[in-house]
Order: structure tokens, then C-alpha cells, then sequence
């Protein structure tokens, strides 16, 4: 019989649930986001993502008084705003060099 520990057990699991979790990171975060969440997936202050969202720079969903961004459209907005040599897209801006 194999003597397992707890802790043998503990870990076993972690190591599964981040190698699931690597395989789909949609499931860390949800598609709508808060404010706070936008900001902090953007690595922006939650100011900057407001100012985004008042100048209509970033789509945002109305569910009542709350207000959410969708995650596709923060993607979206980072592909976008790519510069630099890793634009392969070819869509005329300009690079850093």
C-alpha cells in the first residue's frame, strides 16, 4: 500500500487544476468584466479605463446601473493598439525604430 500524504495530495491537485487552467485561461476571468477587472487586465488605472469608456474608445454592456466590458473587446482593443515590429497585420502603422 503507497503511503500518501495530504500534502502529497494538495499538490497533486494544484498541478492539475493549473494545467487546466492553462489550457483554457478563458475560465480565470469571465467575458464580462468590471471596471476594476478591465483595468487590471489591461494593466491600465481604473481612471484610464473610465476615460476610455466616456470617449467611447472601449464598447461597454449596460446591465442596469452596473456597467461591464466585454473581454473580447479588450482583446480586440489590444490588437488594435499594437505597434512595432510584431504587427505582421499590415495595416500601416508605424513602427517604434
Amino acid at each position: 500500500m503507497t503511503n500518501v500524504t495530504f500534502e502529497h495530495l494538495i499538490k497533486l491537485l494544484a498541478d492539475r487544476l493549473a494545467a487546466t487552467l492553462s489550457e483554457e485561461p478563458t475560465r480565470l476571468y469571465p467575458r464580462l468584466l468590471t471596471i476594476e477587472q478591465a483595468s487590471m487586465y489591461l494593466g491600465l488605472s481604473q481612471k484610464t479605463v473610465e476615460d476610455m469608456l466616456a470617449e467611447r474608445k472601449l464598447s461597454f454592456v449596460h446591465a442596469g446601473r452596473l456597467v461591464f466590458v466585454d473581454r473580447k473587446d479588450l482583446d480586440q482593443w489590444i490588437e488594435e493598439n499594437k505597434v512595432g515590429w510584431a504587427d505582421l497585420r499590415g495595416n500601416g502603422k508605424e513602427s517604434l525604430d
